[in-house]
């Protein structure tokens, strides 16, 4: 009876270890990050990463980021200038290396508004890509701004996206926005979050000509529905000790190649 026990015991021992085993390696697959490499998990191979989660990064016909360019513009009177308040006063926000979306800022941001088609988006994060995931006129640049909106159903739960891109060219000199947590980024990639604070008066400056398409989201799950306005000309400027910094903080470019348009037309707001 003692054997039988034993042998009993060896067996759920067995068992138990065959299935944890089994649900770790699992776990271990559904974690799998994606990259901006080539083969198994670079944006090639998006739509099978966690499938079919993320099935829009290879099957979806309003991609972004895209090409800005003359043969896909339209011009549109009716979009007027951006209809965006946001805060004269500091917001919280948490500033934290994010792999795969690089330097991420969490903004606890309730009175900033930003209106478009009679929808009200709040700023709820903001992040960056080195270089631009957009081009202009078949030109990259070094750095590219993502300030995301969204728009929260009275459960809390985000019903539609806006995303404001902004192009940075470089300058001579340190931008005063970048300046109020550039130098915070070895902090933040060391202790995985930073509390801060930052002014929204020092966003870069809203500006009357943009583009605007309805695309997705660069990363996965690549979700389409989103509402792009990416802002032209008069481009803010970052300086090369700042640009450095953010090199560091991400030693890998993070930019998502750009997409097919599938015949979707670009809207253009040009200052008048």
């Amino acid at each position: 009876m003692a054997s039988q026990q034993k042998r009993l015991g060896s067996w759920t021992l067995a068992v138990f270890l065959c299935v944890h085993i089994s649900l770790s390696i699992g776990a271990v697959q559904a974690e799998e990050r994606f990259d901006y490499g080539g083969y198994p998990n670079g944006p090639d191979y998006w739509g099978k990463l966690d499938f079919p989660k993320n099935k829009d990064c290879s099957d979806g016909k309003h991609q972004s980021p895209m090409m800005i360019t003359p043969n896909i513009m339209v011009s549109n009177s009716s979009l007027g200038n951006l209809d965006a308040h946001y805060s004269e006063e500091p917001v919280d926000a948490t500033i934290k290396i994010n792999e795969g979306y690089g330097v991420e800022l969490t903004l606890n941001d309730s009175t900033s508004t930003l209106q478009i088609d009679g929808i009200t988006y709040r700023p709820a994060q903001m992040h960056f890509h080195m270089g631009s995931e957009h081009k202009l006129l078949g030109h990259s640049f070094p750095m590219e701004l993502h300030i995301v909106h969204v728009k929260k159903n009275e459960e809390g739960v985000v019903t539609h996206r806006a995303v404001v891109a902004f192009l940075f060219a470089k300058g001579k000199h340190d931008n005063p926005f970048l300046a109020q947590f550039v130098d915070k980024l070895p902090l933040a990639d060391s202790f995985g979050e930073d509390p801060m604070t930052i002014d929204p008066i020092t966003y870069p400056k809203l500006q009357k000509s943009y583009a605007r398409y309805q695309g997705s989201l660069t990363t996965p799950p690549c979700s389409e529905g989103i509402t792009w306005t990416v802002m032209l000309w008069d481009f803010p400027t970052i300086s090369e000790r700042q640009l450095e910094l953010f090199k560091a903080a991400m030693p890998t470019a993070n930019a998502r190649p750009l997409q097919n348009c599938h015949e979707r037309k670009l809207e253009i707001h040009t200052d008048s």
